[in-house]
């Protein structure tokens, strides 16, 4: 509950999953948004984050060992952003 507002707070979307076994936040956009590596790092609150939208923030390949840690990730978007790892 408190990550999905902070998600909200900096103008993020969540999107959630209730009718299937994996209930919960299952995408987050944060394009547009100042998220940066270490908001990013929060995201391991949802356990069933399937898909991760990333586009024109401020994260950088200092990220990617968290965005390792969402183990249910599938799709990934980092366009317009300082990630050089690809």
């Amino acid at each position: 509950q408190e990550m999905f507002e902070e998600v909200q707070r900096i103008k993020g979307v969540c999107s959630i999953e209730t009718e299937t076994e994996g209930v919960g936040v299952y995408m987050v956009d944060l394009s547009n948004t100042a998220a940066d590596d270490a908001f990013v790092g929060k995201l391991t609150a949802f356990p069933e984050l399937r898909r991760l939208v990333l586009d024109n923030t401020k994260v950088t390949d200092a990220v990617v060992p968290q965005i390792k840690k969402l183990k249910k990730l599938e799709q990934l978007s980092i366009g317009s952003t300082k990630m050089t790892i690809r």
